[in-house]
């Protein structure tokens, strides 16, 4: 425990002394979520004059239902379909541009524009029932819905160290798709965390 302790701080204290250099990064990669954005790994150029990030995440997991017995059927006069969910992914991949506005020794302010698409798929197994017995096969689909977010607004990004900076943005965001093909605008924050690397 008390070796960790001592790691901790000789990286620490390396990191804060590194950070007194002075130079001016501009490259970084990290973390950062949002609907315009995108949310996963991100990697992230700004400068004096600009810039942008690329960003994206994939997650998924297999649920692992099956399809009830038939002898634990319900009797039904009507045609009835049993689902069940076999697998879940979810992707996104988002682009965002940057113009600096201002860039002092702590923060940077900046406009920002930019635009994510995000997908939902699901495997799932239905079947249909009647009178208490299947009708019909068991049948696989993938149920899939995309949505598209855009927007624009400015951001603030305060340097903790000169490696690790914060962002923290507010755009006006417009919303299409999904799963009702729901429209939105509003402004919805976003953020980020990123080690300046070069």
């Amino acid at each position: 425990m008390k070796g960790n302790k001592v790691l901790l701080s000789v990286l620490l204290f390396t990191s804060l002394a590194w950070g007194q250099e002075g130079k001016m990064l501009s490259k970084a990669i990290g973390f950062a979520g949002g609907l315009i954005s995108g949310s996963g790994f991100s990697y992230r150029k700004i400068d004096e004059k600009g810039g942008y990030q690329i960003n994206g995440g994939l997650v998924g997991w297999n649920r692992n239902e099956t399809l009830p017995a038939e002898s634990a059927l319900w009797y039904s006069d009507y045609v009835v379909t049993e689902y069940a969910w076999n697998m879940y992914i979810n992707g996104n991949v988002g682009v965002n541009l940057y113009k600096t506005l201002r860039k002092a020794e702590k923060s940077t302010l900046y406009l920002l524009c930019g635009s994510a698409i995000y997908i939902d798929a699901e495997e799932e197994t239905s079947r249909k029932h009647q009178y208490g017995q299947y009708i019909s096969p068991e049948k696989n689909t993938w149920d899939t819905n995309l949505q598209v977010n855009a927007g624009a607004g400015f951001g603030f990004e305060y340097h903790i160290t000169e490696n690790i900076h914060l962002a923290l943005e507010w755009p006006l965001t417009l919303s299409i798709g999904g799963e009702t093909d729901f429209q939105i605008i509003m402004y919805i924050p976003q953020g980020g965390i990123h080690y300046y690397f070069e």
